[in-house]
């Protein structure tokens, strides 16, 4: 068994090794210009629809999405370190299907935060085309 300490560890390991949008364990993971990385069918559905990163707000675009394949050998051997200490810490989350039929992923994921409601994304406000009055009262 396991010590508390070395589940806390392994918990902290985790939980970065954990895609902020959909709160899954990496799997074909991708990282954007300010390097926070994500489940890359996440990351490119979620920058369609909102041109900045979910965690720092930074903008960023579908193109600067680069695959992070040491990301998934970290999962591994995360899952290798769970299955010796005989624990599983991150359970499936409850999910709903995703399809992105343009890219040919289709998975299971459980979106969060302001991913729900594109309007709540704070960067919106930055990057949507200012308002013009059309209006003929005056």
């Amino acid at each position: 068994m396991a010590s508390v300490e070395s589940m806390s560890q392994l918990e902290r390991m985790g939980s970065e090794l954990r895609c902020a949008i959909c709160l899954s364990l990496f799997k074909i993971a991708a990282t954007i210009s300010c390097n926070h990385t994500f489940y890359r069918s996440c990351i490119l559905e979620s920058l369609r629809t909102n041109s900045c990163c979910p965690v720092c707000k930074t903008h960023s675009s579908r193109r600067e999405a680069r695959p992070a394949p040491q990301m998934d050998s970290l999962v591994e051997i995360f899952r290798g370190m769970e299955t010796s200490a005989g624990v599983n810490l991150f359970t499936t989350q409850p999910s709903t299907q995703v399809a992105f039929p343009e890219s040919g992923i289709f998975s299971s994921h459980r979106e969060v935060g302001s991913l729900q409601n594109p309007s709540t994304c704070e960067c919106r406000s930055i990057h949507r085309p200012k308002e013009t009055n059309l209006s003929s009262d005056k």
